[in-house]
């Protein structure tokens, strides 16, 4: 019995440095296989990123050109309506086309900046900084567009009302140098004008101001945009 001892004892020994051989070979195995998922993940994920940060970039720069647009449009009726008021209050010359203000509505892309930061996507963003600055802006394009709806609607209703107190007043909205020029200033003495073209004086001057904080954010981040992908390629 104590001679067969040591043979049984190498055999378990064997037995038992393969099966630890075996082992480690499977767990090295499975460890190179979660290292190539995770590696190929991450490149899917990383070419995912590319993609819409281009994207992104192609958006932003629409962006400020639609921005822009409205921002000139905004900058000339203030311009127009603010001296037309100025000059019915201080009873001066009126220059009949003062009266007339073109609303423009400039539609702003955002398909891709609500693809990121409304689906989760915007985990694929590795810049912290990056996508502090998307979350940031898509916050305030939200919270601004609604604004801009509401001041859109008290423009018009606005310029609504001073139609109805210039057809009371039977003044002709002008259409040319020739307008009724000694009418419109007549109207600085109707109830509720003057105080109605102040409104929408502001109006639209709360308007300019809010293109111009949106085109400033979107400038930003296009800008951000940009370097980033010319660090990354």
């Amino acid at each position: 019995m104590s001679s067969d001892h040591p043979i049984d004892t190498q055999t378990t020994s064997k037995r038992l440095l393969r099966g630890l051989g075996q082992l480690g070979v499977i767990v090295v195995g499975v460890l190179v296989a979660l290292s190539a998922d995770a590696w190929w993940q991450d490149r899917e994920e990383g070419v995912r990123e590319i993609t819409y940060l281009r994207a992104l970039q192609e958006e932003l720069a629409q962006a400020e050109t639609a921005l822009g647009a409205s921002i000139r449009h905004d900058s000339a009726n203030v311009a127009i309506d603010t001296a037309f008021t100025r000059q019915l209050m201080a009873d001066l010359e009126v220059e009949p086309y003062g009266f007339t203000v073109v609303f423009t509505t400039n539609r702003v892309p955002t398909g891709t900046l609500d693809a990121l930061t409304r689906t989760g996507e915007i985990h694929l963003i590795r810049s912290d900084r990056l996508r502090s600055m998307i979350i940031t802006h898509a916050g305030l394009w939200e919270s601004l567009k609604d604004a801009l709806g509401r001041f859109d609607e008290q423009l018009l209703d606005s310029w609504s009302r001073s139609l109805d107190q210039m057809a009371a007043a039977r003044v002709d909205l002008p259409g040319g140098p020739s307008g009724a020029t000694e009418e419109l200033r007549a109207l600085r003495t109707t109830p509720g004008f003057i105080g109605n073209r102040l409104f929408h004086d502001d109006m639209l001057r709360n308007r300019l101001s809010i293109n111009r904080d949106l085109r400033r954010s979107a400038a930003a981040l296009h800008l951000a945009v940009t370097e980033e992908l010319a660090a990354r390629e």
